[in-house]
């Protein structure tokens, strides 16, 4: 476990290292019970080490826990799933999505027959952008709200971003939705961390409020991400609760769905119950 926890620290590194950064929190809980185990046996040395191994892990994402906050009375919700393409169980999220009645819904993996089955949201949603697809890189978006413009990108990993406006309180906002390949080998490996490196210039296309979101096959804690904020100047909007994957207990999934904002919004975020994919809904409310 030393080991695995160790060459996490070079996630920037090496592709393996990267996959296994994405499990701090359990190597976190794991050493903690190790640590109070030696020391219940007075094994003062290998107390120290797991004490140390503990320090390493929690340092690296308490960050994540401590930006977390709550919205009394957003001004307007989006709604964001990773619906998984082989899902059959398509009355979930539509249930989902009309309980909680976002002014925004924006769906990933979705193919024709998601499609089909998503036009029953057309009444609620008059405002729609459709790229089904079935390599499980498709989108749908429905939004109550007009929108104004929109431009669909595809970077080297040729998969498609697609970036649209909307105007609320007499200001322009600009959410960018995209889901990078995950870095499952060196080639995807750097076709992510590519993909993360051109949101930056579809956003600087655009003038107003950013927000950028999608299952970015990371987690909250990466460096990656972390440079990913700082380039696109957005702040991540974190939770407690993790998505992925859903068949998974509490404390054994990990989170590599995200939110990020511009500096003047304020977002939190709500994990929402399971719809059949393999990652949990979020809902994101924004205050402008």
């Amino acid at each position: 476990m030393m080991i695995l926890s160790s060459m996490a620290l070079l996630e920037d590194k090496f592709f393996i290292s990267d996959l296994l950064v994405s499990f701090k929190f359990q190597y976190l809980w794991i050493f903690l019970i190790l640590l109070l185990v030696n020391l219940v046996y007075k094994k003062k040395g290998f107390a120290a080490s797991y004490l140390i191994m503990s320090l390493i892990n929690f340092v690296s994402i308490y960050p994540t826990w401590s930006s977390t906050q709550d919205l009394k009375c957003p001004d307007f919700k989006i709604y964001f799933a990773n619906i998984l393409t082989s899902n059959k169980k398509h009355s979930l999220l539509i249930e989902s999505i009309l309980k909680q009645k976002p002014d925004i819904v924006v769906l990933q993996e979705v193919n024709k027959k998601w499609e089909h089955k998503l036009a029953y949201l057309s009444d609620n949603y008059k405002h729609q952008i459709m790229l089904s697809r079935e390599h499980n890189f498709g989108m749908a978006i429905f939004s109550k709200l007009e929108i104004l413009d929109h431009e669909i990108f595809q970077g080297k990993a040729e998969v498609e971003s697609v970036l649209l406006k909307i105007n609320f309180k007499n200001k322009d906002i600009n959410i960018l939705a995209t889901h990078p390949v995950p870095p499952i080998n060196l080639n995807y490996w750097n076709l992510r961390n590519n993909q993360y490196k051109e949101l930056r210039g579809y956003l600087n296309k655009v003038q107003g409020e950013n927000i950028l979101l999608g299952d970015l096959n990371a987690v909250s804690w990466s460096s990656h991400l972390k440079q990913l904020s700082k380039d696109t100047g957005l702040n991540p909007v974190n939770t407690f609760r993790d998505t992925w994957n859903s068949v998974l207990p509490p404390g054994m999934r990990i989170r590599p769905d995200h939110a990020f904002v511009s500096k003047n919004l304020k977002g939190a975020l709500k994990v929402l119950d399971n719809i059949g994919s393999d990652h949990l809904p979020m809902l994101l409310s924004l205050k402008i």
